[in-house]
This record gives structure tokens, sequence and C-alpha cells, in this order.
């Protein structure tokens, strides 16, 4: 077997890389008695996701330049993935970036290291330079017969939609983010130009700045605001604006500079560039992007009214909730807004 590895990796020591000087959780597989557990006892179990996605949290900061974190990484990463190699100082020296660790998205790889040293394993640094029918040429010319090739890479991480899509000024979307150094996005959701249009994960998400599933729901939360806004208000479209944008993304790139997301390593954070903008990361943690999305700045946008006049909306002046209470027979609640003291006094969060 033969692995071709262009260029150096940090491989991270398990799946659930918390900390550079703990090798992280190993236990992927859950027996039938704990799932029953869990099944049984939901706090346990809440309280179990919650310790591991607050591990997942507390990473970020490891990605800083200068940090403590990053230096205790590169010096931890390199021992355990020298170990990892059996101790093999060619390869060790071959695979072990100079970069920051980070810099590309860390690989988990269980057990990757340790079959790159088996006797039936040969490890090929060289760039791959063409395939012929017998098999691949590397760039010094030298020919690697194989029988298989199995590709793990060549994804095209751009953010061009793989769909055609127009924007208000008859722009294609894939055209105007041709060029990497173009792609802005509000967000991570949005796109001047074009209307009514969001996205999960676009440009500048937090994709690897801690935990991602939730981030992923916070955004749906966010569209979900806009969608009752548009029925509520009768609007017919909204759009980011364009100045807004500009503005995010000037301070994305002046932030990522203290990350090592910037440093000089061929990482689809920018798009598969060594040097350039950083398109794949936040400014911040997770939690900081779903802080800054939890409460639309519906400022940012224009809008486009169904009617001549945006206040047609408020209707006949009742609300369906009185409406709802004359057709039941004065069963609603038209005191919602009275409340206990003690919640008028309580502290967001406490």
């Amino acid at each position: 077997m033969k692995a071709f590895i262009r260029s150096p990796l940090w491989i991270a020591p398990s799946q659930g890389f918390v900390d550079p000087k703990n090798e992280g959780p190993t236990n992927f597989y859950y027996t039938q008695e704990e799932k029953e557990r869990f099944r049984k006892d939901p706090d346990m179990f809440l309280e179990y996701r919650k310790r591991i996605e607050s591990d997942m949290n507390r990473t970020f900061d490891t990605f800083l330049k200068d940090g403590s974190k990053q230096q205790s990484a590169l010096v931890e990463f390199a021992k355990l993935m020298k170990k990892r190699l059996g101790g093999n100082e060619k390869l060790a020296a071959a695979l072990t970036p100079t970069y920051g660790v980070g810099c590309r998205r860390l690989t988990p790889g269980p057990n990757f290291l340790e079959t790159l040293v088996k006797d039936n394993v040969e490890v090929i640094n060289d760039e791959i330079d063409h395939i012929e029918a017998k098999g691949l040429v590397t760039k010094d010319g030298s020919l690697h017969e194989v029988d298989a090739i199995i590709c793990a890479t060549g994804f095209d991480t751009t953010y061009k939609p793989r769909f055609k899509l127009i924007g208000s000024q008859g722009t294609s979307l894939a055209d105007m983010w041709s060029d990497p150094d173009a792609i802005e996005a509000y967000l991570a959701m949005a796109i001047p130009e074009f209307p009514s249009y969001f996205m999960f994960v676009g440009p500048n998400a937090p994709i690897s700045n801690g935990t991602l599933i939730p981030v992923i729901e916070k955004q749906a939360s966010y569209m979900m605001k806009f969608v009752d806004k548009m029925q509520r208000q009768q609007l017919k479209s909204f759009a980011v604006k364009p100045e807004i944008v500009r503005q995010l993304n000037v301070h994305h790139q002046k932030y990522l500079r203290r990350m090592v997301f910037s440093d000089p390593c061929r990482s689809w954070y920018k798009a598969g560039r060594a040097e350039g903008k950083v398109l794949g990361i936040w400014p911040g943690s997770s939690l900081h992007y779903m802080e800054a999305i939890n409460d639309p700045r519906y400022e940012d946008y224009d809008y486009e009214h169904q009617s001549n006049n945006m206040w047609n909306y408020l209707g006949n002046g009742w609300t369906q909730l009185e409406t709802k209470d004359r057709e039941i027979e004065d069963e609603m609640d038209l005191a919602w807004y009275l409340v206990k003291p003690s919640q008028v006094l309580e502290a967001p969060g406490s």
C-alpha cells in the first residue's frame, strides 16, 4: 500500500481532542447498558452531553498564535505523533508541520499514523503530477504502479453553489464568488443582492471554533425569526445592506490575523491556498457566534413591503389573541403581561 502525503498535517490525539496534554476520550462505542441508562435518566444524559460540549467550547483559545495553549499543543502534538509513528525519525520529520496547530482543519485519524509504519505501507511525500494507465506519476517523474486509487482530497470548498443562483442585479453567485478574495457574507448566512436568501454554515461560520451542530440550530432559529417577521409585517423581501457586510468582513480579517488559521499552510479555510483571505472561520468562539446571532440586527437589512403603506399589517386593531378569546367566550389570558415580582427581577440565565 502506498500513502501519498504531499504536505505535513497535524494529527489530533483523538476525535475528542480538548487539551494538548490529554490524549482525549477513546470510547466512542456505548454498551446497551449505557444506552439504556441514558434513556432512563435524562438528567444524567444531559449532564454527560453538557460536559462534552463544554470541553469542546474550551478549545478556541488553542488557536491563538501566541497563546500558551498553542505553544503547548505544538510540543505535545509533535511528541504524540512521533510516538504513534514508533519513533521513526524520518517519517516524523516529514509529517510534522512547521505551521501552527489548527492552521489546517485538525484530523483525528485513529490508527492512521500507526498504519504508516507497517511493513506493507510506503509513504510518498512528493506531489502527484498526473495519473497514467499503470498508476500515479509524481513531480520527480517516478511512476508508482497501483491496482486501485482511493482519493481523500479534491473537494470544492469555495462556497460557490452547485446550482444556478441569480441575484437581484442579474449576477450569478458562482461568478461573483469565482475569486476567493471576493467572497463575503453576513454572519455566515446572508449575501448582499440576494434577497430573502439564507444559507447554513456559509463563509466565516464557526466551523472549527468549538461545537458546530448547536451553531446550525441557532442559525435555523435566526432564520425562523425572519420568517415570522415576514409573515407578521407582510414583507415581500429583505436583503442585507452591502456596506454592513463590507465592514463586518474587514473586522473578520483583522481579527483572524491573530489566529493560526492565517498561518502559511494550504488549507480549505483559505480556499486551498497557503496565503490569502481566511474564509472558513468565525473571528471568535462558537459561543461568541451564537450570542452574536441570538438577537437579529434587523436594521442591517433593507425591506420591500407587500403594499404601498408599510403599516397596513396592523390590520383591524385587534390581536389574534383577542379574536380567539371572543370565539371561545372569554377563556384566553388577556393579562399575559402580568408576572410575579420575582420573575421581573430575575436575572437572565440565573
